[in-house]
């Protein structure tokens, strides 16, 4: 399943979270904007002081999990309409939801600012759910 993965769930499958599971038996094909990419990265350092992990492996667990980012030419025609349904709440989010709205595929996310745009979007609770994947 293609997802357009947004910051929080990559977070959390860097983490070995329940995330990491669907990733890793290949039941998702996370997608997310190279903006987000890099949100994710300069997380890194912080989730290796609070959990205790090097940030070198948090860094090989982000490469791990084989994540397809775009630049803005890939959902540039996407932008102003994702401008105009999700600007208001959160202007970090507009990148993503250009490329979800371009590729046509769901929004993977804890993120509820994503709920009244609509598009399809998961929470880990849901797609693990779909996927028929256990939370441990």
């Amino acid at each position: 399943m293609r997802l357009a993965a947004d910051a929080n769930v990559l977070l959390s499958a860097i983490l070995g979270h329940a995330a990491f599971r669907a990733i890793d038996e290949g039941k998702v094909e996370p997608l997310t904007t190279l903006e987000t990419l890099k949100e994710v990265e300069e997380h890194l350092p912080v989730l290796g002081e609070k959990y205790g992990m090097e940030p070198k492996v948090l860094e090989a667990n982000l490469i791990a999990l084989g994540i397809t980012a775009y630049g803005p030419k890939k959902y540039r025609a996407k932008l102003a309409e994702a401008k105009r349904l999700i600007e208001a709440q959160d202007p970090d989010d507009v990148p993503l939801l250009a490329l979800a709205l371009t590729v046509r595929l769901p929004v993977w996310t804890s993120d509820n600012d994503f709920k009244s745009v609509g598009v399809t979007t998961y929470t880990m609770a849901e797609l693990l759910a779909k996927l028929g994947i256990r939370r441990e």
